[in-house]
């Protein structure tokens, strides 16, 4: 009776459906598709970025989703590319958007790497000034990218930038590093630019983040000294820098033995802590043609001190799909406005005890909603409307920004038929797409088994949301005659269900757990609706 008592509590305090819009669109870009990377929240609507050819396309979107404005921008005769951490791609400024460039040039080179830019827009994208970095390259370069921005204070930013050198030595790289360049909003006047350079050491920095008076930058490395052909390893790993580029502190994350363990995330929360997102590989599947390319992983997030440099609570969750999960990559890591963290993460997932790369059963993206305690509330998956396969789909988004009525906007890619799409996915606090309440906490029988069966609402239309057990495996809807109307496998314990194509009337809704149990539920379904 206290969870059906809290269940309608939290029903009263989320917004009637005239306040809230939905939406779930794809979009063919200005060059047919699109790269959309980063979005934006503004005064009364969002703006997204991202690439269309070379140029920086740009989509400004009401709140109901629908397009207002689309256009792109060029700076000749430099490319506009998206850097290593999609999230970071572009930089909210005082005047409008940072974004990196780059431009090869091969007067002095026969094969030159990029040259490293960003380029300062204003709110219309009119050009406030660019900065190149000709300076940093030479013939023995094999690239120098800009990888992620992150603000400093208000009138300075910081730009993260790896490269690897070949030194002579042939076409492998024989050293590699970072460097951290600090500049003005208003101008791009360099106020501070260090770098950090290894020999025989494999860098892939790929994000930095500015809190107490320090620099953080995070991505992965190969911890051996030796030969950079075909590593054993890939480990996490953050690094605490001065302002002068010194190194004064070191974390490594994951498995220290093997795997290939890539694409973490961090974001700074509201207390100015660090909170990571990163993967542990417990064993990897050996495939000749892509020697570690399929793994057992465990995605973790830890919470790290930026002033002591200590990490704690460090705590894994659970990702639906099989065992053998060929790689988790975190695009993305939200503090929400009461504290709380989301993780947006891509990942495949391989069947059996021998997994095989032309089987993969779930390819998708998963967004995780965890307490300020680190306790997962809600994990749902999503695809776009024009995906392919329901368990095989090429719909990612790469971002999403909170938006005023608590909910999220997404943003990212669609690929169908060849073609590749705008993403926008609109979603409420709790994970869905089209809201009717927040679940209930669930509680627990006096066994301590399994958590008890939440449906609502009921009687429904055209959706039913669920809170399932925790080893829920599927569910099943029978008619009153015991014919099977609908037959799902499940991967979370909060789940939605288009039940459009039902008939008007009476049905059982079933849950089939891990363990052989079967629980049920009636359930009243109204004419559809729409």
């Amino acid at each position: 009776m206290k969870s059906l008592i809290l269940f309608f509590q939290l029903i009263c305090v989320i917004p009637a459906y005239t306040q809230y819009t939905y939406f779930n669109n794809v979009y063919f870009g200005l060059d047919g598709g699109t790269l959309q990377t980063t979005i934006f929240s503004e005064v009364n609507n969002s703006i997204s970025l991202g690439l269309s050819g070379s140029r920086l396309e740009y989509r400004r979107i009401n709140d109901q989703g629908i397009t207002i404005q689309n256009a792109a921008v060029e700076v000749y005769p430099y490319i506009i590319s998206a850097p290593g951490n999609s999230a970071d791609a572009y930089l909210k400024s005082p005047q409008g958007f940072i974004s990196r460039y780059d431009h090869t040039d091969t007067e002095e080179c026969p094969i030159a790497p990029s040259i490293v830019g960003c380029v300062n827009f204003d709110t219309d994208f009119n050009v406030v000034w660019e900065k190149h970095f000709s300076e940093w390259n030479n013939c023995d370069s094999l690239h120098h990218a800009c990888v992620s921005f992150c603000s400093v204070d208000d009138s300075s930013f910081a730009m993260l930038s790896n490269a690897a050198f070949k030194n002579g030595h042939g076409g492998a790289p024989d050293s590699s590093g970072w460097r951290i360049t600090r500049m003005k909003y208003s101008s791009g006047e360099v106020l501070e630019d260090e770098g950090h350079v290894h020999s025989n050491h494999v860098f892939a920095m790929s994000q930095i983040r500015y809190v107490a008076g320090h620099y953080f930058i995070l991505g992965y490395v190969v911890p051996f000294e030796g030969t950079t052909q075909n590593p054993s390893d890939y480990q996490t790993l953050i690094y605490k820098v001065t302002s002068q580029g010194n190194v004064v502190g070191q974390l490594d994350f994951g498995n220290p033995q093997h795997c290939f363990e890539q694409g973490p995330q961090m974001e700074i929360t509201h207390d100015n802590q660090i909170i990571l997102f990163y993967n542990y590989c417990h064993e990897m599947y050996p495939v000749l043609a892509f020697p570690g390319n399929i793994q057992k992983n465990t995605p973790h997030h830890v919470i790290i001190d930026p002033t002591s440099f200590t990490a704690s609570n460090d705590m894994d969750y659970d990702l639906p799909g099989d065992e053998w999960r060929g790689s988790i990559a975190h695009l993305c890591t939200l503090i929400d406005s009461d504290s709380s963290y989301l993780d947006l993460a891509f990942y495949r997932t391989f069947p059996g005890d021998t997994p095989d790369l032309l089987n993969v059963i779930y390819q998708g993206s998963t967004i995780t909603k965890f307490s300020s305690q680190g306790v997962v509330m809600w994990q749902n998956q999503y695809f776009s409307d024009d995906y392919g396969a329901p368990m095989y789909a090429g719909t990612t988004p790469f971002d999403m920004v909170q938006t005023p009525d608590g909910g999220y906007l997404c943003n990212g890619v669609s690929y169908n038929d060849f073609y590749q799409k705008h993403w926008l996915l609109k979603i409420d606090n709790c994970g869905y797409e089209q809201p009717s309440g927040c679940p209930a906490v669930v509680g627990f029988d006096d066994n301590n088994a399994s958590p008890q069966l939440q449906l609502w609402p009921n009687p429904f239309y055209n959706q039913l949301k669920a809170v399932l057990p925790q080893n829920a495996s599927r569910i099943f809807i029978t008619d009153m005659t015991g014919r099977t109307v609908m037959d799902e496998k499940v991967y979370f314990p909060n789940q939605q269900f288009d039940v459009s194509q039902l008939s008007k009337g009476v049905y059982l809704f079933n849950v089939v757990c891990d363990d052989g149990r079967v629980m049920g539920q009636r359930v009243v379904k109204l004419r559809s609706t729409g």
